[in-house]
C-alpha cells in the first residue's frame, strides 16, 4: 500500500506565525490520506506560542529545533520519511489548494516520477527560440483532465533553479540524498541551486522525471504567452501569502552550511 507523508516548515518569526495556520488549513483540506504529518519549527519558540500551535493542530508530529539553517533541518526532518512512497513538501506561506487526486499521484510515483512542482519555472528561456519547455506542453503531456494538466518537464530544457523549496511532491529518499550530497559537496551555494546541481550529479534524472501539474487552460494560450508566464499565478494551484517570499527566511539561513 502506497504510503503518502507531509512536512511543513516554518521559522519562528512573527511574520511567519501570521501565515502559518492558513497553510496548516490548506495541507488539511486537500484530501490526501497522509500517513505522516511532520510540522518542523526551527528557532526556540516560547511555550506560549509552542502550546498553541499544537493544541490547535494536535494530528500533527511537531519538532521543534534550533539549528537556524534549512538544509540541517530538513536533512534530519526527512530521516522520519524514509518508509514512504513520496511526500508533500510545504512551506510556511505558501497555500496549495488543489492537486492532482490521490490515484493519479501514485501512479505517477509508482511509475517514474521523481519531483511534481505546481510552478511554471525552471526552464531556459530565449525569445528567439521559445518558452524553453513551456513550448512543448502538448508534446509532454502525461494526463489531462477538465480541472488538471500534468506535463514533463525535460532536464535539457531546465535552468540551474529547476526547483524551488515553495511546495511540491517529492520521494524523500531522493530529496534526501541530494540535501546531503549538497552538505558535503557544495557548501556556501543556496539550498536550492545546490539541490538542483545534486539531482544532476547523482544522475537521478537518468531514472526518474520532474513535472507540473497546472491549470489546463493554459493550454489555449501557449501561442500567445510570454516570459511573464513563468511569474504568472493564472495557472497554478497555489496563493503566495507572504509577498516577501522567497527573498529570505526570516533568520533561517538558506546556504547549505
Amino acid at each position: 500500500m502506497t504510503k503518502i507523508g507531509v512536512l511543513l516548515t516554518t521559522v519562528n518569526h512573527s511574520q511567519k506565525q501570521t501565515y502559518l495556520q492558513s497553510v496548516i488549513n490548506s495541507v488539511n483540506s486537500l484530501g490526501i490520506p497522509f500517513d505522516k504529518k511532520v510540522l518542523s519549527v526551527d528557532h526556540v519558540c516560547d511555550d506560549e506560542y509552542r502550546n498553541d500551535l499544537i493544541s490547535r493542530n494536535n494530528d500533527w508530529e511537531w519538532s521543534f529545533v534550533n539549528y537556524k539553517n534549512r538544509v540541517t533541518t530538513l536533512i534530519q526532518e526527512l530521516e522520519k520519511f524514509q518508509d514512504c512512497d513520496f511526500i508533500l513538501h510545504a512551506e510556511d506561506d505558501i497555500e496549495l489548494y488543489k492537486t492532482p487526486n490521490v490515484e493519479t499521484l501514485c501512479n505517477l510515483f509508482s511509475h517514474g516520477c521523481g519531483i511534481l512542482i505546481p510552478n511554471l519555472g525552471g526552464t531556459e528561456f530565449d525569445y528567439d527560440k521559445g518558452m524553453g519547455d513551456l513550448s512543448l506542453i502538448r508534446e509532454n503531456t502525461i494526463y489531462q483532465d477538465t480541472e488538471m494538466l500534468i506535463f514533463k518537464r525535460p532536464i535539457e530544457k531546465s535552468n540551474n533553479w529547476f526547483v524551488a523549496f515553495g511546495t511540491f511532491f517529492v520521494k524523500p529518499d531522493l530529496f534526501l540524498r541530494c540535501l546531503k550530497h549538497s552538505k558535503k559537496y557544495l557548501y556556501g551555494n543556496l539550498a536550492e541551486a545546490a539541490f538542483c546541481l545534486s539531482w544532476i550529479y547523482n544522475k537521478i534524472h537518468l531514472d526518474y522525471y520532474k513535472a507540473t501539474f497546472c491549470d489546463p487552460a493554459i493550454l489555449d494560450n501557449l501561442d500567445n504567452i510570454d516570459k511573464s508566464i513563468l511569474l504568472s499565478m493564472e495557472y497554478q494551484f497555489v496563493t503566495v501569502l507572504d509577498p516577501m517570499q522567497g527573498s529570505n527566511w526570516y533568520g533561517g539561513d538558506m546556504y547549505v552550511k
